[in-house]
């Protein structure tokens, strides 16, 4: 398990949720994105295979996910990066101001 931290604007309704930054444990880097979304945004829609399991997708294709819904009536996701190589596997925008909490 690797630790990974996530740069945010938390959605609230009416108002502004103020960005926070949340570290996590995630497998890889697909395993990250996915949580992201999942603690962020809507999820990832899982296709399924013939035995109803859940088709993984691509680290690409989720990203993809996360970047086309991202901010729609949810968070929006400034940055993802892997705390110990110091990778950013994801930032829409640079420009924002961070407050800090563990998950």
């Amino acid at each position: 398990m690797a630790k990974y931290r996530v740069v945010r604007d938390k959605y609230v309704r009416y108002g502004n949720g103020g960005v926070i930054t949340s570290t996590f444990e995630a497998e890889n880097d697909l395993d990250a994105i996915l949580k992201v979304d999942e603690n962020c945004g809507y999820g990832y829609p899982f296709d399924e295979d013939d035995e109803g399991n859940a088709i993984m997708p691509t680290l690409e294709d989720a990203i993809s996910h996360l970047s086309a819904n991202n901010g729609d009536g949810a968070d929006f996701v400034f940055k993802v990066e892997n705390v110990a190589t110091g990778e950013v596997i994801f930032e829409e925008d640079d420009g924002y101001i961070e407050n800090e909490e563990d998950w």
